[in-house]
């Protein structure tokens, strides 16, 4: 069972809410929904954030892979 929507809960509360209490919580609960929303996003930025990184890391990484791979060929080969 899915939660409601922000505008279900809009209709709910904005038509002719039944008392102050009542539009009270319907205000917290938008504003509640609005603070998690931003959240997402910044947790959405954060997460792009450390891909870009890793993905730099690995690119690095494969970069100097070969040099390293050079060497160890070359030495195996010094040894036999």
């Amino acid at each position: 069972m899915e939660a409601p929507t922000l505008a279900q809960v809009e209709e709910l509360c904005h038509p002719c809410p039944p008392s102050p209490e009542g539009e009270t919580v319907c205000a917290a609960l938008v504003r509640y929904d609005n603070t998690l929303r931003d959240a997402i996003r910044e947790i959405h930025a954060d997460v792009s954030s450390f891909k870009l990184g890793v993905e730099h890391r690995l690119e690095e990484t494969a970069n100097l892979r070969a040099p390293l791979g050079r060497a160890v060929a070359q030495l195996q080969q010094e040894n036999q």
